[in-house]
């Protein structure tokens, strides 16, 4: 800014300090003049005096001209530096705003999901209960159980019930050691069907399941348990040591498995 002063100012000032010293030079000669009474030289040398002074005005005009587009320049200029520096200040400070609420909004996201508050595992800070140990929902006794064909069909049936209600409300997965687990879509809890030669379980895990993951849950394992009944008389014309699921007490498993989920909607 100080450069663009001095190259605007500078001309003037020259030109100014010229004019002073012509002025200085025309005083001594016009006394000189007046003493030795020159009427004709006194004459030109006032019109050259007046000329000087028109153009004196002119230079100080322009130098005033100057000096104030000069400051007004350095104005805009500051201006300008500190609009970009408060534009910059405030896309930073909008920049971790967003940052900070991005992160927060992820943080709430896991808590409240799957490992977090509420999640498949619960509340580990606050809540004492171990929740890798899981709820016994119902327990089914048989007499007889081929693992296997069970696996197979009950595997096939959960794999059919993953849009129940809607389209991607539940995942089914087969762990290596045969469980069957159903995840449901906000991951506040699961069941697992732990299925031995001599009884079929259900387990939830899941300290805080949603009141929503319980009507679903509820609705899902009703429905398996109409289809462990029909693979239960579809064998009933064949020998017992054949079939795939043989009830401990045929007259009472199912119903008392039953009692134990909410009522089935009407």
């Amino acid at each position: 800014i100080q450069y663009h002063h001095v190259c605007i100012v500078a001309p003037s000032i020259r030109a100014l300090l010229s004019l002073l010293s012509v002025d200085s030079f025309i005083f001594q000669y016009k006394f000189f003049i007046s003493s030795t009474h020159n009427s004709c030289a006194l004459t030109k040398l006032n019109q050259f005096q007046n000329f000087q002074k028109n153009l004196k005005l002119l230079i100080m005009k322009s130098f005033i001209s100057s000096f104030f587009l000069s400051c007004l320049l350095a104005l805009s200029l500051q201006a300008q530096s500190s609009h970009a520096f408060s534009t910059a200040k405030t896309f930073v400070s909008n920049e971790r705003a967003v940052s900070k609420v991005s992160e927060t909004q992820d943080n709430t996201s896991t808590q409240l999901g799957l490992f977090g508050v509420g999640g498949l595992f619960g509340k580990k800070e606050e809540d004492n209960r171990d929740p890798t140990v899981p709820k016994r929902l119902l327990e089914i006794p048989c007499k007889n159980l081929k693992l296997g064909g069970c696996r197979f069909a009950l595997g096939l049936f959960l794999i059919g019930q993953q849009g129940t209600p809607v389209k991607g409300a539940w995942k089914a997965n087969q762990q290596n050691d045969g469980v069957l687990d159903m995840y449901y879509l906000d991951n506040t809890a699961m069941f697992s069907v732990v299925m031995t030669e001599t009884s079929i379980s259900i387990d939830r895990f899941g300290l805080e399941p949603s009141l929503q993951y319980q009507l679903q849950e509820s609705l899902v394992l009703h429905n398996l348990l109409d289809e462990i009944q029909t693979l239960a008389i579809e064998g009933e014309e064949v020998e017992e040591e054949n079939r795939l699921i043989v009830f401990s007490d045929p007259e009472t498993a199912l119903a008392d498995a039953r009692a134990k989920l909410p009522a089935r909607a009407a």
